[in-house]
Parts: structure tokens; sequence; C-alpha cells
């Protein structure tokens, strides 16, 4: 719907709001990287404690939600992300009965 270019500017707008609140996330240059890649922000994450990085992450995605929300609306983006969080699902499950 919004394209590579449009995540990934919505990517690059989250990463400089959340900097405020994790001032180590400006190692995580997002223009270092190719869009739709996450090397940076995952070489930064790795040297902060599960805590810091989960939290990190969490104000991330929530941002990029919202950003999202304000340019496409929250009908949209909540059909949008139900559609990329819901597993793929390829028919009925079947018991595997084999020895």
């Amino acid at each position: 719907m919004i394209g590579l270019r449009g995540s990934t500017a919505l990517y690059e707008r989250s990463l400089h709001l959340a900097q405020s609140d994790f001032l180590w996330l400006g190692a995580a240059h997002p223009g270092a990287a190719q869009p739709g890649r996450f090397e940076a922000l995952r070489s930064v994450l790795i040297l902060q404690t599960p805590e810091q990085a989960a939290a990190a992450q969490d104000f991330l995605l929530q941002t990029f939600i919202n950003l999202l929300t304000d340019l496409i609306g929250a009908s949209l983006t909540r059909r949008l992300l139900q559609a990329a969080w819901e597993p793929p699902s390829s028919g009925h499950a079947v018991e595997d009965k084999s020895p």
C-alpha cells in the first residue's frame, strides 16, 4: 500500500523520534542500510541490556504504527497490520499419527 520507500521513510522518522528517549539509537543511522534492512538497528540493539533493547523496539514499533495511522487512518492501519501479523494458513491442521 505505501511501498518500500514509504515504509523506509516511516522507519527513519520513527528512529529519529525514538532518539529523544534512547540516545544510543543515533548510532543506527538508517541511511547506512538498504531499505527494508535493519542491520544498523540490530548492531546497536545487541549492545544494550535485553530490557533496554526491548523498550527501544517497543517504542519504535508503537511510533511507526502511530505515524502510519496518522498517514492512512486507523481502520486501514489495522487491516494492514492484521494481514502482516496473522500466520499464513495452508488449510486445516491435521494431526500426525505416524509412529
